[in-house]
């Protein structure tokens, strides 16, 4: 399996360097093929770029990059990719339940009837070669709460808001930031 330069056919003088380069047989599966290679002692990122296997910033490799290949190693690229999408979801209602001393024992009446609500959602969803391998949301929560502004009916009032206190005249408008 190793290669040895010069050729056996070449001439061989005092001058000559003789360089053993050791091969190694490996395995590399990605984007749906197996390629069986015999590799020089490089790492096995030299290794993928030497075959034209360009790596995706978010791919997976089974084995370490600056690991060097070794007989029967088993190289398996992962190609990872991304998909935003916006799905509507169901709010169920919640139910309260009070007590009336005026009703039966055992009866109950309904007062407002629940409707169940929606809201729509957005969805990061992670693809390892084509399948569905995990979903997020990583846009859940509160980016900003919004308020109406309020007036002050004080002569000059002090409030805690964005951070700092703020003093008020008579009749301004609050501003929240």
């Amino acid at each position: 399996n190793d290669v040895v330069e010069p050729d056996e056919n070449e001439k061989v003088t005092e001058d000559t360097e003789i360089v053993v380069t050791r091969r190694y047989e490996v395995s590399i599966t990605a984007d749906g093929e197996t390629r069986e290679l015999l590799a020089p002692s490089n790492t096995v990122e030299q290794t993928l770029s030497d075959q034209g296997i360009a790596l995706g910033a978010d791919d997976l490799v089974s084995v370490n990059l600056q690991e060097r290949v070794c007989d029967g190693m088993q190289i398996v690229v992962s190609r990872v990719t991304y998909q935003d999408v916006t799905v509507t979801e169901e709010i169920p209602y919640e139910t309260t339940t009070k007590k009336d001393a005026t009703l039966d024992s055992g009866k109950t009446i309904v007062e407002v009837e629940g409707q169940v609500g929606s809201q729509t959602v957005e969805k990061r969803q992670k693809f390892i070669d084509g399948q569905l391998a995990e979903e997020s949301s990583p846009y859940n929560g509160v980016e900003r709460a919004g308020h109406k502004g309020c007036y002050c009916w004080r002569k000059a009032e002090e409030r805690y808001c964005g951070g700092q206190w703020r003093r008020y005249p008579y009749r301004s408008q609050w501003k929240y930031d």
